[in-house]
């Protein structure tokens, strides 16, 4: 979480690129958050902030935003590489409330996979959207098993990046809020096969030799066949 005080009302936040092969370090791309709340009237009114490191693909940059008010509401986003705004697409909301003078700020990370964005909320959906238009292909929902409390959500301990992994056709994905491993067919979001994890798994860092990789506490893997 991140502390307001009693009389902030803005949460912006922006994308920097820099240009570190000729230009020693010379701003080429700016977006910031603000351009995504239509009811804004000035950059400080704005309530979504950028979550987490955008994906870049094909000259498109690729992120999360997170508003916490009226209601927790995810959204992805896609920039050109001048930092134009292409489409906006609201994923999800959820029905966690964040306590008063706190925004909910995470580190939600888009996975690119052969044409899609995959996005893990952690808030009992995931889904897979068309990266040309941000079209939503599809959304698999589940049940929370876990209580998303202040302390927990506050605790890097226990919440880790919530990215999803693709590979080879397949998304691997771990919520925040579920004890559960989850295995999708990339194409139809199909359910090819999910366990229960004894252990927090924290990143999904990668599969070798037909086994997934998990980070946490401590690391494991897991048989993907």
């Amino acid at each position: 979480f991140l502390r307001k005080s009693r009389n902030e009302s803005s949460v912006i936040s922006e994308i920097v690129g820099l240009d570190i092969s000729q230009s020693e370090g010379a701003i080429v791309f700016r977006a910031t958050s603000d351009v995504l709340d239509e009811h804004a009237d000035s950059p400080e009114a704005t309530k979504w902030c950028f979550e987490g490191t955008p994906v870049v693909q094909d000259g498109r940059i690729y992120v999360t935003a997170r508003r916490s008010t009226p209601e927790d509401e995810i959204m992805a986003v896609c920039f050109d590489e001048t930092g134009q705004l292409i489409w906006t697409r609201r994923v999800c909301v959820s029905l966690l409330n964040s306590p008063d003078h706190f925004n909910l700020i995470g580190h939600r990370l888009l996975t690119w996979g052969n044409g899609q964005l995959f996005v893990n909320t952690g808030t009992g959906a995931i889904a897979a959207l068309n990266a040309t238009d941000g079209k939503i292909n599809w959304v698999v929902t589940y049940r929370s098993k876990v209580e998303l409390t202040r302390e927990r959500l506050s605790n890097p301990k226990k919440i880790g990046m919530e990215t999803c992994l693709y590979h080879q056709g397949v998304v691997f994905v771990a919520p925040a809020d579920s004890s559960d491993l989850f295995a999708l067919e990339a194409s139809t979001g199909h359910v090819l096969w999910h366990t229960d994890r004894h252990d927090r798994v924290l990143d999904l860092l990668g599969v070798v030799d037909n086994r997934l990789i998990l980070g946490g506490l401590k690391s494991q893997s897991v048989d993907t066949r």
